[in-house]
């Protein structure tokens, strides 16, 4: 762990930082504008900052499980253990079924003039 830790901060300061206009281009994209974006967000005033912070991390949570669940899943499969194999896959789909319910709420804030955010909201 002390190696990967000394690998990615040499890598991450020996290379040169993205330009501000792909960072702009990945915040009208990501729409976070807060935890040290605080700079890029300023250049692009009329895209909203997502501040639903608790919402943001409920969804990391039942998405770290849901990946974590499917991965048990499939072990408990080819070792033989079926049903906990698909107990896994009922918590998965719960977790799925979580992100899937707060996913809309967090486009509706998105105004369709933001770059990428018209091909999100149309195929809904």
């Amino acid at each position: 762990m002390l190696i990967t830790t000394v690998v990615w901060l040499t890598v991450t300061f020996l290379t040169r930082p993205e330009p501000d206009s792909k960072l702009l281009e990945f915040d009208r994209h990501v729409r976070h504008g807060w935890l040290g974006w605080n700079r890029i967000a300023a250049l692009a005033p009329e895209v909203p900052s997502r501040t639903e912070i608790w919402l943001n991390a409920w969804n990391w949570i039942f998405g770290s499980a849901m990946v974590y669940m499917v991965t048990f899943r499939i072990g408990k499969l080819v070792l033989g253990s079926r049903w906990l194999g698909t107990i896994f896959l009922i918590i998965a789909v719960v977790c799925g079924y979580a992100i899937r319910r707060d996913y809309p709420r967090d486009l509706q804030a998105a105004p369709s003039s933001v770059k990428g955010t018209d091909q999100l909201t149309s195929s809904r």
